[in-house]
């Protein structure tokens, strides 16, 4: 009895000891830093709320604007300026925010400059409208549904939320790597009577209320972490799954498919005619009409099943797991009609919304959002050329149904066949001198069907061949640009998919060595697929090997100062929309002069696209724009001039 009595009384000894030591060392110390976290949790909080304020206040904004635009009723023009008044205290609630926080004071300065040049545009437009009355409608309700800006803003603040999130995912990660094990331990020590009695006789009241408040910090941490990352999961205008939030459902259906030995279904909803909905009625309503289709998807669903919006269009993934094909495809015609039986009421007419639909049973071992695009996108053009509002089935391993099988090969051989393609040239000007410093390489394909580029290169999508096809285009452009003039700039485009795919070795082997030429490989901003740095070392070692890299389109893609940064492109191509006209619209001079300065700050040329006025030429030689591409200087050429000097001053 007294050796179990010494052993019990040794083994309690240390335990006390151990809590004595956590109580005395670590506590202290993590007790202000739970103090300071929950300031900085509640921060965090705070922010995402104001930026989802915003979005919400912008959309308004754009909603009363354009059916004012369309309308001239007074009561939509107020309800504009209550909105853009909303917009600007939430901006200035952000603004403020800044100032205790660096990291988030960088991106909302950009934001706030953005937002504040949108707002006097869209002013500026509700004022000509207040002026010039109807003449002038249909002409700002055109330029108002295509407001690019303003879809960029948005798109900004759903990245400035997602940033929050992945701020507080680290500091959960961080905060319970430090905390350790311990207080844990406290738990089990106070579940002992014995230690239970010791410490209320110790006076340990305030280290129990201690280990409380980190076990609730770290509950309100996980919790705020949990809420944030479900919303960086959904689409901010359908509340479906993003695409990010597709990807983990994808993974985790196909582990349970693999287990139980099931089948799943997907579909892919294309709305019917959406680009002209957005050109007549406005982006506003477009968006509203997305709302109202994914809702109706969502009300044909059983709870098992998903459905997310294809990054930001007008296009649905539905994916059906446990289910078999005949089910899948009374689902999608279950959609269907759900869709077209109830046509959406518009401020002017009745409008008819319908959608086309693609089936495929998914094989096992998918693990791609792109990889189920892939597999369904044949069915859902065969909808698409047999009249729209349909669905079809794709064959076997996706694609198209196998009595176009043969058809699709021919495509494919046409398309791998390189003596089909053809180039032209559109010549690059120097703005100190309106010289001609070099020419932009395009590919024109077979004649016909593919001969316009988007339709090519997406046809070579569909069928799983664009790299080799974007590899032949490279070599057959270096091949033509032996007629142009030697010390002249060679542009030649290339998809960042194809410099991923392909080995670095071979992409610089496709330049001469010997050039006598500047060659540069432009990639555009519009075909990047998630986080731009993923492309930073191959641009690295192309640039190492002498080969000029361009990005392209900026202004127009996701995030162009993170694609600026990350890549250190030596040329940076301005997209269209913030050149032409600029000499009539100061948001656009604005706009390009930081573009422009952000630029010329990491040492890169920069190039404006869609010149085709004269009257512009002044402002952009006035921001120090180096060259300048556009019709004002002529169509694309089909044939170079023989000589040097007739390609600098394009002399027939």
């Amino acid at each position: 009895m007294g050796r179990f009595n010494f052993k019990t009384v040794l083994a309690f000894t240390a335990a006390l000891a151990i809590v004595w030591v956590w109580f005395v060392f670590c506590v202290p110390a993590i007790f202000p830093l739970g103090k300071s976290l929950e300031t900085w949790l509640e921060q965090r909080v705070s922010i995402f709320q104001e930026l989802q304020l915003t979005q919400e206040a912008l959309r308004d904004v754009e909603l009363n604007h354009h059916t004012y635009i369309i309308t001239g009723d007074q009561h939509q023009l107020d309800a504009f300026h209550g909105a853009a008044e909303s917009v600007r205290h939430h901006m200035m609630v952000l603004n403020s925010m800044r100032q205790s926080d660096s990291v988030f004071g960088e991106k909302n300065r950009n934001l706030s400059g953005r937002v504040g040049i949108l707002m006097d545009e869209l002013k500026q437009s509700a004022e000509v409208r207040q002026k010039q009355g109807k003449p002038q409608a249909d002409h700002l309700v055109v330029k108002s549904g295509e407001n690019r800006e303003l879809r960029e803003v948005v798109r900004q603040i759903v990245r400035m939320q997602e940033d929050e999130f992945e701020a507080v995912k680290n500091k959960a990660a961080e905060y319970n790597h430090m905390i350790g094990p311990y207080p844990w331990i406290v738990v089990l020590m106070v579940l002992g009577g014995a230690g239970v009695l010791i410490l209320r006789t110790m006076g340990g009241k305030n280290d129990s209320d201690s280990a409380t408040t980190i076990k609730n910090l770290t509950t309100e941490l996980n919790t705020t972490k949990e809420q944030l990352e479900r919303l960086s999961r959904t689409d901010m205008l359908t509340e479906v799954l993003n695409l990010r939030g597709l990807e983990k459902v994808i993974s985790v259906e196909e582990n349970k498919i693999t287990r139980s030995g099931g089948h799943m279904i997907a579909v892919l909803v294309n709305c019917d005619n959406f680009k002209r909905i957005n050109e007549s009625l406005g982006m506003a309503t477009g968006d509203v009409i997305l709302k109202d289709v994914a809702r109706r998807v969502l009300a044909t669903l059983r709870p098992s099943d998903h459905v997310a919006r294809v990054d930001g269009n007008d296009e649905f993934i539905v994916i059906l797991p446990d289910t078999q094909l005949a089910y899948g495809l009374r689902v999608a015609e279950r959609i269907r009609t759900a869709v077209s039986e109830h046509p959406l009421h518009s401020l002017q007419e009745v409008e008819p919304v319908t959608v086309s639909l693609g089936v495929a049973m998914l094989p096992h071992g998918v693990s791609s959002v792109q990889e189920i695009i892939s597999l369904t996108r044949g069915a859902l053009r065969r909808s698409k050329q047999t009249g729209k509002n349909k669905v079809s089935l794709a064959r076997e391993g996706g694609g198209a149904d196998a009595s176009i099988n043969t058809s699709n090969e021919e495509t494919i051989q046409t398309l791998l066949d390189i003596s089909n393609f053809r180039t032209v040239y559109q010549p690059i000007i120097d703005l100190a001198t309106e010289q001609v410093a070099g020419f932009e390489i395009f590919t024109r394909g077979p004649d016909g069907a593919f001969e316009n580029p988007a339709d090519l290169f997406r046809s070579c999508i569909e069928n799983n061949i664009l790299t080799n096809v974007d590899m032949n285009c490279l070599r057959l452009c270096v091949e033509m640009s032996a007629d142009i003039a030697e010390n002249m700039r060679v542009h030649v485009n290339l998809f960042p998919s194809t410099i991923l795919d392909t080995p670095i070795e071979t992409l610089i082997a496709a330049f001469p060595k010997d050039k006598g030429r500047v060659y540069c490989v432009e990639i555009s901003e519009q075909q990047f697929i998630g986080d731009p740095s993923f492309m930073r070392e191959h641009v690295q070692k192309l640039r190492s090997a002498g080969v000029l890299v361009a990005i392209d389109d900026i202004g127009f893609g996701r995030n162009s100062l993170e694609t600026l940064i990350f890549l250190e492109p030596d040329v940076v191509k301005v997209d269209r929309t913030y050149v032409t006209g600029i000499s009539e619209d100061k948001g656009k001079v604005r706009l390009l002069k930081r573009l422009t300065n952000v630029a010329k700050s990491l040492g890169a040329e920069v190039v404006a696209e869609g010149v085709e006025r004269r009257e512009d030429l002044p402002i952009l030689q006035d921001l120090g724009i180096h060259f300048a591409q556009g019709f004002l200087w002529g169509e694309l050429l089909q044939v170079l001039p023989s000589s040097a000097k007739d390609q600098r001053t394009l002399s027939k």
